[in-house]
């Protein structure tokens, strides 16, 4: 396979990103529902994002089909950085994150994810020939799946903290055999934010061809 350093690149930038972005979309109504805070807004907030989502997903697929995939990949990882960046500095300036934050933080996240799946998946086509399309496919779904349930363990640990060494998960007793204290919302966004920051670095690492242009260059 061509480019099969670039696919590796590609991937890992989307684990180690989609993990944080996992635990960051599960901390954000965990954290309404330990508050106490009203649902109506957080409903009514997810209605009007959603509805947002299926005019966007219709331009996103004109961006993807018309600019550098790469390019696409940086842009939404900077704007991710820049969102949960400013979200965690503020909630350690503030002792708490604002509401309005973290709504902006749920909706750009959502919003990151209509335009990344489609990016990720033209992309990989775009850097792989055509007989590896089905396995590369299998690869992202494969992928995504497991991050999403690593992201789920791991966040229910650093929301639910231990006591006396036991974490209390969904009614069963897990025994870590070490004391962990719940995180705070902002610190989660810190980590979500950074992770943005390493996926930079790696898209910026992907070298590659386009297997097209490759075609074009034996022929």
């Amino acid at each position: 396979m061509k480019n099969r350093s670039a696919l590796r690149l590609l991937l890992l930038s989307k684990i180690i990103s989609g993990f944080a972005q996992g635990i960051s979309m599960l901390s954000i109504p965990w954290y309404f529902s330990t508050q106490g805070a009203d649902y109506s807004t957080f409903g009514l907030v997810y209605i009007v994002i959603t509805l947002s989502t299926a005019v966007w997903g219709l331009y996103a697929g004109t961006l993807i089909d018309r600019y550098s995939r790469k390019a696409i990949f940086t842009g939404i990882n900077i704007f991710g950085l820049i969102i949960l960046m400013f979200t965690a500095w503020a909630g350690f300036h503030w002792g708490k994150v604002p509401e309005p934050l973290i709504y902006l933080v749920f909706g750009s996240t959502i919003f990151i994810y209509n335009i990344h799946y489609p990016c990720l998946y033209a992309f990989g086509q775009e850097i792989s020939e055509k007989e590896h399309y089905g396995k590369m496919n299998s690869l992202i779904e494969i992928q995504g799946q497991a991050t999403a349930i690593f992201a789920g363990a791991i966040g229910a640990v650093l929301l639910s903290g231990t006591d006396g060494g036991v974490m209390n998960l969904m009614g069963f007793e897990i025994r870590l055999g070490m004391e962990f204290h719940p995180w705070e919302l902002h610190e989660i966004f810190l980590m979500d934010g950074i992770t943005y920051g390493i996926s930079i670095l790696l898209i910026s690492l992907i070298r590659y061809q386009k297997i097209e242009d490759l075609a074009e260059t034996i022929a």
